[in-house]
């Protein structure tokens, strides 16, 4: 089902205040690897692009790999 737009924006406020995860549409796992197994190829959003990609999706998680710049907090 599709979101409405405030709903979609209500969303993504939790997603920035690190509570998501209480939001019933979303459905997180804790994995290591994983088979994703669709109906048909499609496309999948990956870091903000639509890539095409086979019904059968294979996904690892590797530790420690992912570097990330965060600005420091702002006092005041």
């Amino acid at each position: 089902p599709r979101l409405d737009a405030a709903a979609l924006i209500a969303g993504l406020r939790r997603l920035f205040s690190g509570s998501a995860d209480a939001l019933p549409e979303l459905v997180t796992r804790r994995f290591k690897s994983m088979i994703v197994k669709r109906a048909r190829p499609t496309q999948i959003q990956i870091d903000g692009d639509l890539v095409d990609m086979p019904a059968e999706v294979h996904v690892r998680v590797l530790p420690k790999t992912l570097k990330a710049l965060v600005p420091k907090r702002r006092r005041g």
